[in-house]
């Protein structure tokens, strides 16, 4: 299936472990700047409480398996998502999802298939 890229935020726009909130489709999209330059991309919606509140979370890293993991907590009741793929650090909680991104130009693209939503999927940027 062939994808549309949205412009969601131009880099300069991202402040280091902040993010914004981003409309891709009907979907609310987190993206994030990470430390180092990088960029993440993952579902805007808490799913927990189902407030679109991600973008604003507190952002951070823990050691996983013995790697550093970027990790986004929710404003609300601080669970912790892996910011690699969406998904919930606590095992048995539901995740964010992941979205595919690339950055053009100095603006953060997310992707969206032509004509219909995209499930969050991994991260490709």
């Amino acid at each position: 299936m062939m994808s549309r890229w949205i412009r969601v935020v131009p880099t300069d726009d991202l402040i280091e472990g902040r993010g914004v909130c981003g409309l891709v489709g009907e979907s609310c999209v987190a993206v994030f700047r990470l430390p180092g330059g990088s960029f993440a991309a993952v579902g805007g919606i808490d799913p927990r409480s189902g407030a679109n509140v991600m973008a604003h979370g507190l952002t951070g890293s823990v050691e996983v398996d013995g790697q550093d993991v970027a990790f986004v907590a929710s404003p609300l009741d601080k669970h912790r998502y892996r910011l690699d793929t969406g998904d919930a650090l606590a095992s048995d909680e539901p995740g964010l999802g992941c979205w595919p991104f690339r950055v053009v130009d100095d603006i953060v693209e997310v992707a969206a298939a032509v004509g219909e939503w995209v499930a969050p999927g991994p991260v490709v940027g």
